[in-house]
């Protein structure tokens, strides 16, 4: 089990390292700029948008733009570890197969679509996360995709081991090595034996493997049970008069019998805790504390895991994630009960200006700032705010009529004004400034979830037309 959850442990980082990268990645393809540089080019949106800061920044080795010709209009490459430009251009790495194959064509879940994974390059194995060209409020034709490229380092490995508490190294692959018996990094151990060491491969978006990882399980060994020692001490107990037959009992079978019994419980209540008591026997006591041991490491990844699926690791709000998980189940619940529901889209307005005139870092504290504003509104436990992505935000109000929502974003929209962060780059405000657009299921016969945040987010992108730093109500 504790096997099972480190390796897990090491796929959950991976795909946050590419959730990362395709955040970033979707900020600058769906944005009104990027969608008109892409049919018109010039040279001041590129030395604008993409400074060696901004490579920094995103933690990105190159950028492509490419036409839906499939052919490269501009591309550059920046070592943002060495802070140096590539000693290969992205165009001698990413081959007209590479931008086929990582082109987005489709997405279920999304109305842009977008990709993200491995590739094999000249240059090595990267990280790559592609989306669609496309407006800010994501309308538009199919005119080209960006596509984000990271080179994978040392220091992912490192980052790999440290969460996972496992020793990794990576291994070579050349074209005579048979792979095919190396299991993926998301396959599960399954009824294979208890083993220290165990490879698996990262394998890119075509299923061919493209790195080997040596893995190393640390303070693993199965806890001592009957060990040789133990098995002849209770086989002479056993043969020893009747009389001793109690003490045996007592002193040994009893302490085993009670912590098999707790562990079995723990097994169908699906939670692990340390057992309790001490036992004067060596043997049993070593017992003990290995359990126990083994118990406390398991519940604190459990708990790392489940901060790392759901929180927000700048701002400390719910992620995306927690908002559609918690998002669903208001669903269900305001349509069992019959009570409305309501959306509310934040969006920093001119935020990318901001980060142009004062940097990534005060941009970074700009959106702590606000998320730490919006949550202290939000006094019901039923209500949630959740970083949705980039300088957006999102706001689930449950049992809530149109008067309340429509009070709600005005002492919001207050509430952002008077934090007097200094905004040089917005055209509405000398301050930072926000707006808002909700969706509330009264409105309108409401079919869906979707077609509920559909609405708010077309209210937002009402409040951005009409000039942005106000809110608006979706069919008002």
């Amino acid at each position: 089990m504790l096997q099972t959850r480190e390796l897990h442990a090491v796929d959950i980082m991976i795909d946050q390292q590419l959730q990362q990268l395709a955040i970033s990645n979707y900020d600058y393809a769906v944005w009104d700029e990027s969608y008109e540089f892409i049919q018109y080019p010039t040279r001041a949106f590129i030395t604008e948008n993409f400074l060696d800061d901004t490579f920094t920044s995103l933690k990105i080795d190159g950028a492509i733009f490419v036409g839906k010709n499939k052919k490269i209009q501009w591309d550059r490459g920046f070592d943002y570890v060495e802070k140096r430009a590539l000693s290969v251009e992205p165009l001698d790495v990413v081959t007209a197969e590479i931008v086929n194959i990582t082109y987005p064509t489709s997405s279920q879940t999304d109305a842009v679509p977008q990709k993200m994974g491995f590739i094999s390059t000249n240059y090595g194995p990267v990280m790559f996360a592609s989306s669609q060209l496309r407006q800010s409020d994501r309308s538009g034709q199919q005119v080209g995709m960006l596509l984000f490229i990271r080179k994978v380092r040392l220091s992912l490995i490192h980052q790999l081991a440290d969460f996972s508490q496992l020793s990794i190294t990576q291994g070579d692959i050349n074209a005579q090595q048979n792979i095919d018996h190396i299991p993926d990094i998301s396959a599960p151990i399954g009824d294979a034996a208890f083993s220290l060491t165990r490879q698996r491969v990262i394998k890119d978006i075509t299923g061919k493997a493209i790195i080997i990882l040596n893995i190393r399980h640390i303070n693993n060994d199965p806890p001592p049970f009957f060990n040789h020692t133990l098995q002849i001490i209770l086989v002479v107990l056993i043969t020893i008069p009747f009389i001793l037959q109690w003490i045996v009992n007592l002193m040994f079978i009893r302490p085993i019998t009670i912590g098999i019994t707790n562990i079995v419980n723990m097994i169908y209540r699906g939670e692990l805790t340390p057992l309790k008591g001490e036992s004067n026997i060596l043997e049993i006591q070593k017992l003990i504390t290995s359990f126990n041991q083994l118990v406390n490491i398991v519940n604190q990844q459990k708990e790392d895991l489940e901060v790392l699926a759901l929180k927000d690791a700048l701002t400390g709000i719910a992620n995306r994630r927690a908002f559609e998980n918690h998002l669903s189940l208001s669903w269900s619940l305001t349509q069992r009960n019959a009570l409305p529901l309501a959306i509310v889209m934040v969006d920093i307005d001119f935020f990318k200006h901001y980060n142009d005139n004062l940097g990534h870092q005060a941009g970074d504290a700009a959106i702590q700032q606000v998320a730490t504003t919006l949550s202290q509104h939000l006094v019901r436990n039923d209500d949630m705010v959740a970083r949705y992505g980039g300088e957006e935000f999102a706001i689930i109000l449950i049992n809530t009529d149109i008067s309340h929502v429509q009070s709600m974003m005005s002492r919001l929209l207050l509430a952002v004004r008077h934090l007097a962060i200094s905004h040089p780059g917005s055209s509405v405000s000398s301050h930072l400034t926000i707006s808002l657009g909700a969706a509330v299921t009264t409105q309108f016969e409401c079919t869906s979830v979707d077609e509920l945040l559909l609405h708010a987010d077309q209210a937002l992108y009402q409040a951005k037309s009409a000039g942005r730093n106000n809110a608006m109500l979706w069919g008002s």
